[in-house]
């Protein structure tokens, strides 16, 4: 079940075709991962107009890590992340994940997913 979701209907809602062709997905390769392992994910956008950053985020109890990519000049992108999960990561707990896309006209897409954090 992929629980991704982009900014609240308003503005975004009103700006035609354009939008329609976003597309950020994040896809990670389990929902639950062992302390001490890594959360493997794949970051995929696309914009008509063009894109300019992307910006993941991952955070857990004990962490949080934050990775940012120009991707100026770019339509279409894809990055797989290998997230290291602490060791001291409590089991039951959730790792979320968060994708930020700009494009070129300053509009910005945000994704969410989250993993958990299974007992060893």
């Amino acid at each position: 079940m992929w629980t991704g979701f982009s900014q609240p209907c308003g503005v975004l809602c009103q700006l035609g075709p354009e939008l329609a062709e976003w597309q950020v997905k994040i896809i990670p390769a389990t929902r639950i991962i062992a302390p001490s392992d890594t959360v493997d994910v794949i970051v995929r956008a696309s914009d008509g107009s063009g894109l300019e950053a992307l910006t993941l985020f991952a955070t857990s109890p004990v962490d949080t890590i934050r990775q940012q990519f120009s991707v100026a000049d770019r339509h279409r992108v894809e990055f797989t992340f290998s997230i290291p999960v602490s060791a001291t990561t409590p089991a039951g707990s959730r790792i979320a994940i968060r994708a930020v896309v700009l494009d070129d006209q300053n509009f910005q897409v945000v994704k969410h997913d989250t993993v958990v954090v299974g007992f060893p």
